[in-house]
């Protein structure tokens, strides 16, 4: 289970100074909601644990970000990455519970693609808005672009990265049509 999303500062000189970062489903990263902070001397990462199927938890997400934010409430770059593989998830089920084959699937989109529909959704809105440049990056994986999906590749984890590639695209084309 992999889930991460970033909203990091830079100071002037391009060194990485905040981040905040979360962890869906970790039971290692607990907080009150505002979250833990982690310094080094160099800068500091503020953990915030989140479920990212949520679209409210990417909204108290904006607000630790920008709350922790060297730059006023300026977010540098927002980092998206929701991946589960949901093993056995594939077109062709096997057995009769097809209750259960919609809920895996139902889950491995809610995550994957989903999740970051609702970082994109809060963040670039914020990031369009913003005095200065902001960056989102979002991880597809290659399986966002491999027709077939490789062994082992489940049909729900294939059509979710695919899918990503469909919405960045789709969303590049809306924030031009605003300028």
């Amino acid at each position: 289970l992999l889930c991460y999303c970033l909203a990091l500062s830079y100071d002037t000189d391009g060194v990485f100074t905040d981040g905040v970062f979360t962890n869906f489903g970790g039971d290692e990263l607990t907080d009150d909601g505002n979250g833990v902070a982690v310094t080094n001397g160099r800068g500091r990462a503020i953990g915030f644990r989140m479920d990212v199927r949520n679209r409210s938890e990417y909204v108290k997400l904006l607000h630790v970000a920008q709350t922790h934010s060297n730059h006023g409430d300026q977010i540098d770059v927002c980092f998206l990455n929701a991946g589960v593989l949901g093993a056995g998830v594939n077109v062709l089920q096997t057995g009769d519970n097809n209750d259960q084959h919609e809920a895996d699937w139902r889950w491995v989109l809610d995550v994957n693609l989903f999740g970051v529909l609702h970082g994109l959704s809060v963040f670039s809105s914020v990031l369009a808005k913003q005095t200065s440049p902001g960056l989102l990056l979002v991880t597809a994986s290659d399986r966002g672009l491999d027709i077939g999906g490789a062994p082992g590749c489940t049909a729900g984890y294939a059509t979710s990265k695919h899918g990503l590639i469909g919405m960045c695209e789709s969303l590049e084309g809306e924030l031009v049509k605003k300028k």
